[in-house]
């Protein structure tokens, strides 16, 4: 599926390189592995070739997709108070394990919203905080930006609403 130099992002932990494909021995099991080094976190990950599905790894979008997903956004006029706390964050969690770009988009697009009109709680900082790490690690490798710039570029995406 992947092959080694290719660019991919990994929910929830962003985007990143298969550097290396490997063969592992564990439990008396030999199987191969992706190594994604992951480029926000300075982070390196191996995964199983059979574990992996199109929702939890995928290529890196280019830009002009990546913008049709927030340009496609329609207005956030939710309340993202209206459920209980533990409730939205496994809603927020399955969310960003499944990779749902959409989703994922919608989501930060309604907590940047609610982080300039009112300031975000604990729990909302930890997601929001996981969704943008996400999605701003995909634009430093699209643009080839530093992280400084690929964080203007995510805000004005965001903004745009």
């Amino acid at each position: 599926m992947f092959q080694v130099g290719d660019e991919v992002v990994y929910p929830p932990y962003g985007a990143g390189f298969v550097s290396a494909i490997e063969e592992k021995c564990i439990q008396g099991k030999q199987e191969k592995y992706y190594v994604i080094n992951l480029i926000l976190d300075d982070l390196s990950v191996s995964l199983p070739l059979h574990r992996l599905s199109h929702k939890n790894i995928r290529s890196v979008m280019n830009f002009k997709e990546l913008s049709y997903v927030f340009s496609s956004l329609v207005p956030v006029h939710t309340n993202i108070k209206m459920y209980p706390l533990h409730q939205k964050q496994k809603f927020y969690e399955k969310i960003l394990l499944e990779g749902d770009i959409q989703l994922i988009a919608k989501i930060l697009q309604a907590l940047v919203q609610k982080k300039r009109e009112s300031g975000l709680n604990q729990s909302e900082r930890e997601i929001y905080s996981k969704y943008y790490n996400m999605i701003v690690s995909e634009i430093m490798i699209i643009k080839k930006l530093i992280l400084q710039d690929a964080e203007n570029l995510l805000y004005e995406l965001c903004e745009n609403k």
